[in-house]
């Protein structure tokens, strides 16, 4: 794995953090995307010298505005030719509906567009790549969930759980669709579900809810190093340099909801997410 490529969302706090420093030891060239300064700096001291065979640089971003993730996208081009991997791991909960600068309701913005459109902007230097794969984070929430393709921002009726366990459920779909899509090539797309993990997850909510999702994450999840193997072993393992399309649970695949195989319903998500997002 010496001197291969990753770019990663969401690894400041929690599993991306886990997985950075599981990628770290592989002698990877990181790169992280992220809106937190301080915190990106701090990994970026301790994980250049304390793995001298990794290296590991950021870029600032909020994966929530297209606009951002558009600059963060151009910015590692730039960079880089070739991307071996990318994991997008950058997620959140929101439990009333707020929408970003651009009208986009957040749930949605930031766990399904930037994961869209991120992969989409850095697929050529990803296809530069012999062996490269994508990885979604996704989540055992879309198993309760179906999706309203005429709502997919829920100006209707808004719920954070519901909005929550659709995203996931987008994710799912946008990594069957994609594997279709590069089926012929030799860029391999996976998805995952971490299993219920004591991080910051939710936190960010106000009042009783932030609250909820720490006490319950504190009394059943598990700690982030347990959360963070599945997205290292797709990022790592050599078993899984031709495997595509398939959802993980505890590194291994197992079957997604009956729903997230419906191809049509994925392709007409990702005409919308094309539309939304390219124009």
């Amino acid at each position: 794995m010496k001197q291969k490529v990753c770019v990663i969302t969401g690894a400041s706090e929690g599993i991306g953090k886990a997985t950075l420093f599981k990628l770290a030891k592989h002698g990877m060239r990181l790169i992280a995307i992220g809106r937190n300064e301080a915190k990106l700096s701090s990994l970026a001291q301790y994980i250049n010298t304390s793995f001298p065979g990794s290296f590991f640089e950021f870029v600032l971003a909020d994966l929530a505005q297209m606009s951002q993730v558009r600059k963060a996208a151009s910015e590692i081009l730039s960079r880089y030719g070739r991307i071996d991997i990318l994991i997008n791991n950058a997620g959140a909960y929101y439990a009333e509906r707020n929408e970003n600068e651009e009208g986009l309701e957040l749930t949605f913005a930031l766990n399904h567009l930037s994961y869209f459109l991120l992969t989409l902007s850095l697929l050529p230097a990803i296809e530069s790549s012999p062996f490269a794969r994508i990885i979604n984070v996704s989540s055992a929430a879309h198993r309760w969930v179906n999706l309203n393709l005429n709502d997919l921002q829920m100006q209707h009726h808004y719920s954070g759980l519901l909005a929550y366990g659709r995203s996931k459920l987008m994710n799912i779909l946008f990594t069957y669709e994609l594997a279709e899509k590069l089926k012929d090539s030799h860029v391999t797309v996976n998805c995952l579900h971490p299993g219920f993990v004591a991080s910051k997850f939710g936190h960010n909510n106000q009042g009783w809810i932030g609250k909820f999702f720490q006490v319950r994450q504190e009394l059943f999840g598990v700690d982030t190093d347990k959360g963070s193997e599945t997205s290292t072993y797709l990022a790592t393992s050599d078993e899984l340099n031709h495997t595509t399309g398939l959802y993980f649970k505890r590194c291994k695949p197992i079957k997604s909801s009956s729903l997230s195989y419906s191809s049509k319903l994925a392709k007409s998500l990702f005409a919308q997410s094309n539309e939304l997002v390219f124009g």
